[in-house]
């Protein structure tokens, strides 16, 4: 029986939330990879990579460029924090769900970093959703979604001054399966299918701190509230595919009121028959 799984993790030390499933030996193992990557951003080289091949990374509110990028070791630093040296880290509210074949899974956290740079220094925390795929017995990330959370109050100060940055182009084109992009053209246009809806592992993270909704049924009517009439594709998706999950990464349009919020989804996928099913969805908006 498959289920969502919540852990804490500092600096290495795992420990299971009391009032869910223990977590099972590929739960530790994924969150040992996590913490693994941390430990990567402080190396300056690795012997071996934590990222598959051809993953990639969307960040959203960071201010290097590109905001959507391979990852790789060396990339994926760069895209994350830029120039910033990299100190101690603390993840929490850590939950992980590993997909019906055993063979990926997916994770949301929120993770604050002690960084030391030219735009900010001191703690910062990041949301994060990955994609992960096992490969040769270890987890891999084979895609990931990192954002800073923006408060409602100085988000529509911005967006009705017409100050927030634009984000940059996911890619010129679309690239991936051309069913996950259709998912992911579904997910922003029409919000969670009945498989998605009835699941009580979905996770979906919108664009403030602390803004967290768990079960399908939640995610669904926020969206149908907040989201759906109010979200446009804006440019091209990029989705990466492995065995029975995928994610999709897209610039979206938020409106809220008479202002329009320059926006980022990064969603992952799992295969329910035929058809791909949103099971984790992480709205970003651009940073004032």
């Amino acid at each position: 029986m498959r289920c969502l799984v919540a852990v804490s993790l500092v600096l290495g030390v795992v420990s299971a939330s009391p009032a869910l499933a223990k977590p099972s030996p590929e739960v530790k193992a994924i969150t040992a990879a996590i913490d693994d990557q941390f430990a990567g951003f402080r190396q300056p080289v690795r012997d071996t990579s934590l990222y598959a091949t051809n993953a990639m990374i969307a960040m959203t509110g960071g201010t290097a460029t590109p905001q959507v990028n391979k990852l790789s070791d060396a990339e994926g630093k760069w895209t994350i924090f830029g120039p910033s040296k990299i100190g101690k880290h603390k993840v929490r509210d850590l939950k992980i769900v590993v997909s019906k074949d055993g063979d990926s899974a997916w994770a949301s956290f929120v993770v604050k970093v002690t960084v030391d740079g030219l735009d900010a220094s001191g703690s910062i925390d990041y949301r994060v959703t990955e994609l992960f795929t096992k490969s040769s017995g270890a987890w891999q990330v084979q895609a990931g979604g990192w954002s800073k959370g923006v408060a409602a109050a100085p988000l529509a100060k911005a967006a009705k001054a017409g100050t927030l940055p634009a984000l940059d182009t996911v890619f010129s084109s679309n690239i991936g399966d051309r069913e996950v992009l259709g998912a992911m053209k579904s997910l922003v246009t029409s919000g969670l299918d009945a498989t998605a809806t009835k699941r009580a592992d979905v996770v979906g993270i919108g664009p403030a701190p602390g803004e967290v909704v768990v079960s399908g049924k939640k995610l669904a009517a926020k969206m149908k509230k907040e989201w759906n009439d109010k979200l446009a594709i804006d440019g091209s998706t990029w989705a990466v595919t492995t065995g029975t999950t995928a994610s999709a990464t897209v610039n979206v349009k938020l409106t809220r009121g008479d202002a329009t919020i320059p926006a980022r989804m990064f969603a992952v996928f799992e295969k329910d028959g035929n058809a791909w099913s949103p099971v984790l969805v992480h709205l970003a908006v651009a940073t004032p």
